[in-house]
């Protein structure tokens, strides 16, 4: 019983680095679509490289110091006992793929910021069934 009312608490401090992508997709949509709105198409194609080379540094600094420091953050937020134990071992094999958690949430921003969120759409649906089946 106890490991039922431990384990919900362990897993949702792994998801702050869903928040990372998540806000650094909206800083992307923002800026990208700046300049696309300015027809300035040059600054936009520069933005987008620059925004998924920021992702990938982002996406490396975070498994760094989520890998290193991951019991003192956990314990920070609240972690304590049996759910600081399952959270260490369910966030060291979160942490050490952040990148593919933090990518795409950042690049759908940049899909975004085209206007065309259909697509976005799409491509949020199609990739995880892609990779379940």
């Amino acid at each position: 019983m106890k490991i039922i009312q431990e384990s919900p608490s362990s897993i949702g401090w792994g998801g702050s680095i869903i928040s990372i992508g998540t806000s650094l997709g909206a800083g992307i949509t923002s800026v990208v679509s700046k300049y696309i709105g300015e027809k300035n198409d040059k600054m936009a194609d520069n933005a987008a490289t620059h925004s998924v080379l920021l992702t990938i540094l982002a996406s490396i600094i975070v498994t760094v110091i989520f890998t290193v420091f991951a019991r003192e953050l956990l314990m920070c937020v609240g972690g304590r006992g049996v759910a600081l134990d399952y959270a260490m071992q369910y966030g060291h094999i979160y942490f050490l793929a952040s990148i593919f958690v933090v990518m795409p949430n950042a690049l759908y921003g940049l899909l975004r910021s085209e206007g065309d969120t259909k697509r976005t759409m799409y491509v949020m649906v199609c990739v995880p069934l892609s990779i379940w089946f």
